[in-house]
C-alpha cells in the first residue's frame, strides 16, 4: 500500500492512495487506485475543535519550514498595514526565518495543538498543504498560497468546488490584494464549499486494504 502526493512511483503497489484533489482525482475508476478528499487522514483530536466560536483573530501558517519565506513578508506588507486586525501567526518547526512581530500579531511556536488556533479564527491566510483540508474539515474561511505547483493545483481545485480563496504562488504574490481580500473577507466571506469533506478517510482505507486479494 502506497501514499503519494505527485511525481509518485507506486505503479506496483496493490493499493495507491492520493487524498489531494489533484486535476481529475474525481474521474479516477481503478478500484486500487484511491483518490480526493475522501480518503484524507485527519487526526482524531481535531474532532474536538470542529464547533469552536470563532475569536478575534485572523490564523496565519505558512507551513512547517515555509520554504517561499512568506512568514515575515506577511508581517511586514500585510499585518502591519492592518493594525487594526488581530494575527496568530504559526511558526513550524523548520523554519529558519528570523520572525518580528507588531503589535497586532502574536506568534505560536511549536503549540501543543494547532487545531484549536485554527478553529478559533474567523478567517486563516495558510498555505496549500494538509492544513488547506484541516481549515476546510474545521469550517474555518480560508485565503491560500501555494508554495509550489502542486500545492497550486490542490488549491486551484479547492477554490473550483468553493471551499477556499485561492490567491496564487508565493513568489507572485500581490500583497496589496491580500491585504484588501483579508480586510473583506473578515466581514463578509460567502464562499460555500459544495463538496463534503468527512473525518471517515480511514475507514474508507481500512476496507479497501481488507478488500486486496492475499496471495
Amino acid at each position: 500500500v502506497s501514499f503519494h502526493e505527485y511525481n509518485d512511483i507506486s505503479k506496483h503497489s496493490d493499493l495507491k492512495i492520493n487524498y489531494n484533489l489533484f486535476n481529475g482525482f474525481e474521474n479516477v475508476k481503478d478500484p486500487t487506485f484511491l483518490t480526493g478528499y475522501k480518503y484524507i487522514i485527519f487526526n482524531d483530536e481535531i474532532e474536538k475543535y470542529r464547533n469552536n466560536s470563532a475569536q478575534d483573530y485572523v490564523f496565519v501558517s505558512f507551513g512547517g519550514s515555509d520554504p517561499s519565506k512568506l512568514t515575515s513578508k506577511f508581517i511586514i506588507k500585510v499585518a502591519s498595514k492592518l493594525p487594526e486586525t488581530n494575527f496568530l501567526i504559526h511558526i513550524g518547526n523548520f523554519n529558519a526565518d528570523k520572525i518580528s512581530p507588531c503589535a497586532n500579531v502574536q506568534i505560536v511556536y511549536r503549540p501543543e495543538n494547532l487545531f484549536k488556533h485554527i478553529a478559533g479564527a474567523k478567517l486563516a491566510v495558510i498555505s496549500g498543504g494538509n492544513m488547506m483540508y484541516e481549515s476546510i474539515y474545521l469550517g474555518v474561511p480560508s485565503v491560500v498560497i501555494a508554495h509550489n505547483k502542486h500545492q497550486e493545483t490542490f488549491s486551484m481545485n479547492a477554490n473550483k468546488y468553493g471551499c477556499v480563496s485561492y490567491l496564487g504562488l508565493g513568489n507572485n504574490i500581490d500583497y496589496n490584494s491580500l491585504k484588501d481580500d483579508i480586510k473583506n473577507k473578515i466581514f463578509n466571506c460567502d464562499s460555500e464549499c459544495t463538496i463534503i469533506i468527512d473525518n471517515k478517510g480511514k475507514e474508507r482505507i481500512k476496507e479497501a486494504i481488507l478488500g486486496l486479494s492475499v496471495l
